[in-house]
């Protein structure tokens, strides 16, 4: 194989580094596995479009991604969208797209809707998650507000993520999540979406790259 680098794995990173390399003058060979490049952004066709098989949307807190799409001059094709996001409680649905929405969440009481808001803050404050890594995300919760709030608000949620393994989870993560998901105004989360599917990304990567 005649190179200067291989990367292997076509998905965003592998496509990125090939890209990168290849702009510093390197001979770079990308191997893939599958016949198709994209890896866990790669799209499926449904009729004539487009959409994601697995991720769909990005933050406006992924810089580096937004910069890449700036580079490749797709900027113009993403579009922000308000999030709209609900709660199943005991047969009842519960919007929670912004913060101001927590006070009208009928399953906590008033004493678990501070308990709540103060984890928050408290989670907002966290500078370093590697000093959290000995403890799951269920004792920490608990300690830090209450048995109450985690089995009405987390419980579930950590459950319908991580099954069985929901009790094992670390803080670490939990923090991390919630401060990567808690850039919200009182108008809720922005999230980003590429008009065509992350398919017009991988694709202008590819023709980038060869």
């Amino acid at each position: 194989m005649d190179c200067d680098v291989a990367v292997l794995g076509g998905g965003i990173t592998g496509l990125t580094a090939a890209q990168e390399l290849s702009k510093k003058g390197l001979k770079v060979v990308l191997i893939e596995r599958n016949p198709i490049l994209g890896g866990l952004l790669y799209s499926v066709k449904a009729g004539k479009s487009y959409i994601e098989a697995y991720y769909h949307h990005f933050f406006t807190i992924d810089k580096y991604l937004i910069d890449k799409l700036k580079e490749l001059k797709l900027d113009k094709k993403v579009e922000w969208i308000y999030a709209s996001t609900a709660f199943l409680f005991d047969s009842g649905i519960y919007e929670l797209s912004a913060p101001q929405h927590i006070l009208f969440f009928k399953p906590l009481n008033w004493k678990e809707k501070i308990q709540f808001i103060k984890l928050m803050m408290k989670i907002k404050l966290v500078k370093d998650v590697d000093d959290l890594d000995d403890a799951t995300a269920k004792e920490w919760i608990i300690k830090n507000s209450s048995n109450d709030l985690y089995e009405k608000m987390f419980k579930p949620l950590l459950k319908s993520k991580f099954g069985d393994n929901a009790e094992k989870v670390s803080v670490a993560w939990f923090v991390e999540r919630i401060n990567l998901r808690g850039e919200r105004s009182l108008k809720g989360e922005k999230l980003g979406y590429i008009k065509g599917s992350f398919k017009v990304l991988i694709d202008a990567l590819e023709k980038d790259v060869r």
